[in-house]
């Protein structure tokens, strides 16, 4: 396959975190963020087996991408905000990532 289940979980997942902030903020005061990086460094690369995703993985890698110190720093940041504070949705990506 072509990614499409790679990016139908990231979906399940961006609607679940937000079905959870619906239900669990208002009654109990808890806050849910989805983080959604980018092009991170990782070895995500090794386990794709279609060519043509492995040839587009390829050109990414060319750029500088996200380290996992970017992605700690984010959530520091989620996490250190007033009660009062939700931040829904933090959006990273690296700055020469299209």
């Amino acid at each position: 396959p072509g990614g499409a289940v790679y990016c139908a979980t990231k979906s399940a997942v961006k609607m679940f975190s937000e079905g959870l902030r619906q239900e669990l903020a208002p009654k109990y005061g808890i806050n849910i963020t989805s983080i959604e990086p980018g092009a991170v460094a990782t070895n995500l690369t090794s386990t794709i087996t279609d060519e043509d995703i492995k040839d587009k993985m390829k050109e990414m890698q060319k750029m500088e991408t996200l380290e996992a110190e970017d992605i700690a720093n984010s959530i520091y940041y989620v996490l250190t905000q007033p009660a009062r504070v939700n931040i829904n949705d933090v959006y990273l990506v690296p700055s020469e990532q299209q």
